[in-house]
């Protein structure tokens, strides 16, 4: 009885973290990846995308790095694979540099958190490593489809709206925001 009432404060206090992630990692990648994309300088410096929306991730983590181990990662062999933290530092503010920090390393605690529970259902450590693998992936996987989706339904809603028009639905939305202003 007592391990219940520890685990639901745990299990509640992970998925809030989760949740706290995904929305900065969405909000980093709508406001900031989507301004360096349109930079010249900054198209190719993403290092290696196996999504569409792997920029986000790939640019968080090369903004979260200190910035020495990033001189040492830019001499390695692995440089095409990564994001270049000296371009993305020069044309990033430094509450983007908070953002992109808190983004990426509450996706590291969410594997923390993983890993820990894991180990607390005792299911041993090749089982869990399996679990914790197969939660990375997909909470990975989200975290950087994520972003890219919200982009296409933006390009879908723009193409739309130049060959039928506006709808209810985008009428809505301008006297809300107008409402707002």
């Amino acid at each position: 009885m007592a391990d219940e009432k520890i685990l639901w404060p745990l299990l509640l206090a992970a998925g809030v973290a989760l949740l706290c992630g995904l929305m900065t990692m969405i909000v980093f990648g709508c406001t900031t990846v989507r301004r360096l994309r349109k930079h010249p300088e900054l198209r190719a410096s993403f290092g290696w995308q196996p999504l569409p929306g792997f920029a986000t991730v790939q640019a968080a983590m090369a903004l979260t790095l200190p910035r020495s181990f990033a001189r040492v990662l830019v001499m390695s062999p692995l440089r095409s694979l990564l994001a270049d933290p000296q371009a993305l530092h020069r044309h990033t503010s430094p509450w983007e540099h908070r953002l992109a920090r808190f983004a990426y390393l509450n996706l590291l605690a969410y594997l923390l958190i993983a890993i820990f529970f894991s180990e607390m259902q005792d299911w041993g450590a090749v089982t869990g490593a399996a679990i914790v693998a197969g939660c990375t992936s997909t909470c990975v996987l989200a975290f950087s489809a994520l972003p890219s989706l919200l982009t296409f339904v933006e390009i879908r809603r723009m193409q739309r709206l130049k060959t039928r028009g506006p709808n209810k639905l985008d009428d809505w939305w301008a006297e809300l925001m107008d409402s707002l202003k």
